[in-house]
C-alpha cells in the first residue's frame, strides 16, 4: 500500500477510521467488508479529479502496476506471459486468490481472442475491470478491452477482448 499512497498521514487516518486497518501494520488477510470500505477511499484519494467509476478503474490498473513489482507479481506475470492471455484468463480465480479468499470466476470462451468472464463482483465492477484489463495486457495481449455486459445473479459479466 505504501507504494500506492506514500506516507500521507491524513489518508492513513481516514483509512484507519473507516476500515480499522493500520496501514503501517498490515495483516495477511482481511474480510471482504473491510476491502469494500477501503477501496473507494483509496480511489478517491489517488484520483480525486475522476468520477467514482473512472477512479476505481484507474485504481485497478495501478494495483496491477504495483503488484507486478513485488516478488509474487514478478513470478506470476512471468508465467502469464509464457502461457498467454487465454490461459491466463482461465486462471483468473487463482490469480485473484493470491490477494483475497472470496473471488469466484467463470469463463466462457467466445472466440480466439474473446471471453465472457463472470465474477462475483457487483459494487466495484470498474475496479475489477481495471485489474483484468491491466493484468491481461501484461500477458502480451494488445488493445485489451474489458466491458461490463450486465449483472447475473450475485455477479457481473465482463466481455474481455484483445488483439
Amino acid at each position: 500500500m505504501d507504494k500506492l499512497i506514500g506516507s500521507d498521514a491524513s489518508f492513513r487516518a481516514e483509512f484507519a477510521a473507516a476500515t480499522g486497518v493500520n496501514l503501517a501494520r498490515l495483516e495477511s488477510a482481511y474480510p471482504r467488508a473491510t476491502w469494500e470500505k477501503g477501496l473507494p477511499i483509496a480511489a478517491r484519494r489517488l484520483f480525486p479529479a475522476l468520477p467514482r467509476d473512472e477512479a476505481l478503474y484507474a485504481l485497478g490498473q495501478k494495483t496491477i502496476d504495483r503488484y507486478k513489482e513485488g516478488v509474487i507479481g514478478l513470478a506470476l506475470f512471468a508465467l502469464l506471459r509464457v502461457i498467454g492471455p487465454m490461459r491466463a484468463l482461465a486462471r483468473t480465480r487463482r490469480n485473484f486468490r493470491t490477494a483475497n479468499n472470496y473471488t469466484e470466476c467463470r469463463l466462457t470462451v467466445r472466440g480466439p481472442k474473446e471471453v465472457l468472464m463472470w465474477m462475483n463482483e457487483l459494487d466495484f465492477r470498474a475496479y475489477t475491470a481495471g485489474v483484468v484489463q491491466a493484468g491481461t495486457a501484461l500477458t502480451g495481449a494488445k488493445n485489451v478491452k474489458v466491458e461490463v455486459q450486465g449483472v447475473e445473479g450475485d455477479g457481473t459479466n465482463f466481455l474481455v477482448t484483445w488483439e
